[in-house]
């Protein structure tokens, strides 16, 4: 990297002690209050352990980062929050893990984005921080969650309430190079009727992104080695809107009705312009062409949820909630190739090809919960049901000529994913004194299945179905050593179903020598947790250790291999997996209105295979986040933070750099009520762009693959808040969560 760890470090301990000394003149300050524990949804009868500060607290199972008295949040994205979270990194592709898992789940609310499900590194890098109010890490979910995630779920809330009534809005606008956003909200309450508006916008077309990607495969054959090379350089914009209503009405205090409907839509212009060659050992060019690529990709999706929910006389914790959401959405994606400049080429000559991708697809979801509290609220049931039915999930491919007839030579296809899941789940918690328990299964029968229906010189592809049923287990213990701090022990089961990616094996061919395909005999991977942390907020030090150790048996694994000089990429349940991390989280209070926070994570991977020479890796991946804030006078909040991450290891290949991130931000309040904001703040403002990539070998082939894109970013927003209302549209206790559905993607495919 032309940026050193050194520097880095010296960078922030710059950030972190340049201000002391201001402090030293401050007079007295005041943290504000963390209005978010009435809204933090917690298991019932379990010990629940709260940080003393703003931005950061944990119950042990799961952790919430306040992104809502965060003062960099106003000119952010929450692609650029999530560096800043305790348990997740973000590497230079801005590909996310969860304590070194790249399986997880991402929920907006509780409940699934169709946004999200598709491209989520798009979206969470044009989504802005200001229209969000805390992100969660449940990294031991229960029984009532979702089996599918075996690294967890984030959870991103937009939505929050508080104790008093009124009317109020909120209205934000914000821009820096290469990018302006803009946000408003609006709520308002008559009588026993609350009803709360949104709209988020981005538009990333000011100075648009400039990446350079190289990608070169070296044969290693018996006579002479072959290398193969790609040089290219992509310009791209991108556009997000986001918008939705929600609805309340409390007839009485036993029942409440919510209405929720939602609107996103994101598009993503992109050119692409490639030289690829291959050069025999000592160098000499044996054949070229350039290519170029102009694809527009664009996501549309809309959500409807209406939930009632019961309140039995007695206890507020006895309820049932019944719930039914539909989900709809488009993917229009068109990709116009051009090759030319041909030297000694041996494939198709074609001047033009026009790929083009339509996917379509509609969910029913119902969901019944019910919470039974036992003997003085002392030991709580909880016992539910669930069916996700999605009768059409269409995708289209097709090869044009310039004048739109399919090419006869190659290929037009389209398919329907049947993807149905049926579930029910119980669990039970307890709680003696110092000591509370929780115990629970889950039952899940999934229906995989896909229909192809029109085939033009495709191959022979049959219909293929799969049926699924998985037991999914979870226990956690928790004895409650002081008022401030706990010791919890946990096992978790959790699955990752094959999407339809993985699973289609429809062969794309659109570069010379390589082959991409499905694998239709996947099965779902299993993966088996167990967690034993200690949580200690109490004083002016306060904080997290854990350790813990999974393993899987049928990892299902991306990965490559070489016949007769063609590189295969496909996938299968070959992986063996066993992984040991340590995490550490602290904060300390330095002064009054003066904090330092810390995350420290190491998690040991030892990757093993049935297959692939019986190829296998291990090695460490550590990641760390560091932030500082200060609350100054003349109501001034200055933040600063920083980390950095090792290189990833999987089983066949391994990133190639240490990554690292900076940056600070400074905000001032105005007007009575601090009703006005101004702030300002920069990300990486040392050096203007960043070099990573990786490395994948393989029996007879070795493929490196780099990239380097502008990091550095300035931005300034301004908010204003408007209005006395304090009561937000009244969730209901449970929601709709759908997260069986994998894209297939690799962690390895670089971001936007």
């Amino acid at each position: 990297m032309n940026f050193s760890i050194r520097t880095l470090s010296k960078v922030l301990v710059l950030l972190t002690c340049a201000m002391p000394a201001v402090a030293q003149a401050s007079i007295s300050t005041t943290q504000p209050t963390d209005s978010l524990a009435a809204d933090s949804v917690k298991e019932l009868d379990e010990v629940v352990v709260m940080a003393r500060r703003e931005l950061i607290k944990s119950d042990g199972a799961k952790l919430t980062y306040d992104v809502e008295h965060d003062p960099s949040a106003g000119t952010n994205t929450v692609m650029e929050m999530l560096r800043k979270v305790p348990m997740v990194s973000v590497d230079g592709e801005d590909n996310i893990k969860v304590k070194g898992q790249s399986n997880f789940k991402i929920y907006v609310n509780g409940k699934p984005d169709p946004m999200l499900s598709g491209d989520p590194k798009a979206v969470l890098k044009a989504m802005p921080a200001s229209s969000i109010k805390r992100i969660e890490v449940i990294t031991d979910p229960g029984a009532k969650y979702e089996a599918e995630g075996t690294g967890g779920i984030l959870n991103i809330i937009t939505t929050t309430k508080q104790s008093l009534e009124g009317y109020s809005g909120n209205l934000r606008g914000g821009f820096g190079n290469g990018y302006y956003s803009g946000s408003g909200y609006i709520r308002a309450k008559v009588r026993n009727v609350t009803v709360a508006a949104r709209l988020n916008g981005y538009n990333g077309s000011i100075l648009r992104s400039h990446n350079r990607r190289r990608s070169e495969r070296e044969d290693l054959g018996d006579d002479l080695n072959h290398f193969y090379r790609s040089d290219g350089q992509s310009l791209s914009k991108f556009t997000y809107w986001q918008g939705g209503i929600d609805l309340s009405w409390e007839p009485d205090t036993l029942n409440l009705f919510t209405l929720s409907a939602n609107y996103s839509k994101n598009s993503t212009r992109q050119t692409t312009s490639q030289f690829i060659s291959m050069s025999s050992v000592d160098e000499v060019l044996q054949w070229s062409y350039n290519r170029t690529f102009h694809s527009h990709y664009q996501r549309m999706g809309v959500s409807a949820n209406a939930s009632y929910q019961h309140t039995f006389p007695g206890s507020k914790q006895h309820t049932l909630t019944l719930t039914y959401q539909f989900d709809y959405g488009r993917t229009p994606n068109d990709n116009d190739q051009r090759t030319g400049d041909y030297h000694n080429f041996p494939g198709s000559h074609d001047p033009f090809r026009l790929h083009t991708t339509h996917n379509y697809y509609g969910t029913h979801t119902f969901q019944a919960d019910y919470v039974l509290p036992l003997f003085g609220e002392k030991h709580t049931l909880e016992t539910g049901a669930k069916a996700v039915i999605r009768p059409s999930r269409e995708s289209e491919w097709t090869l044009s000529s310039p004048d739109g007839v399919d090419y006869t030579d190659d290929s037009a296809i389209r398919l329907t994913q049947n993807n149905d899941v049926y579930a029910a789940y119980l669990s039970y918690s307890v709680k003696f004194g110092k000591i509370s328990g929780r115990a629970g299964v889950r039952y899940e029968h999934t229906r995989l299945g896909i229909d192809y229906h029109r085939l033009v010189n495709t191959g022979d592809y049959k219909d293929f179905e799969q049926k699924l049923n998985d037991w999914v287990p979870n226990a956690s213990l928790t004895y409650n050593i002081t008022d401030g701090s706990n010791l919890r022990a946990s096992y978790s089961m959790r699955i990752w179903r094959p999407g339809v990616g993985q699973l289609n094996p429809f062969v794309n061919d659109l570069t010379y020598g390589e082959l991409d395909y499905g694998n239709p005999d996947l099965k779902s991977q299993k993966r088996h947790n167990v967690e034993l942390k200690y949580s200690n907020y109490g004083g002016k030090l306060g904080g997290e250790l854990s350790v813990g150790y999974s393993q899987s048996d049928n990892q299902i694994t991306d990965f490559q291999f070489l016949q007769d000089g063609i590189l295969h990429s496909t996938y299968a349940n070959v992986g063996h997996n066993k992984s040991f991390d340590i995490g550490a989280w602290g904060e300390y209070e330095i002064i009054s209105g003066m904090t330092f926070s810390a995350w420290v994570g190491a998690t040991y991977e030892d990757y093993r295979a049935k297959t692939l020479d019986n190829a296998k890796a291990h090695g460490w991946q550590t990641t760390v986040n560091l932030n500082y804030g200060y609350q100054m006078p003349w109501k001034l909040q200055f933040y600063a933070w920083g980390g950095l991450w090792t290189p990833w290891i999987d089983l066949q290949s391994k990133g190639s750099d240490t990554g690292y991130y900076y940056g600070m931000s400074i905000t001032r309040s105005f007007l009575p009520g601090d009703k006005l904001r101004i702030g300002i703040n920069a990300n990486n403002f040392l050096e203007g762009r960043y070099h990573g990539g990786y490395t994948t070998t393989g029996p007879g082939f070795r493929y490196a693959y780099s990239y380097d894109y502008r990091t550095w970013s300035v931005g300034i927003y301004l908010a204003y808040n408007f209005g006395s209302l304090r009561s937000d549209v009244r969730k209901t206790r449970s929601s709709v969560r759908n997260d069986d559905i994998s894209s297939g993607s690799s962690n390895k495919s670089g971001g936007n």
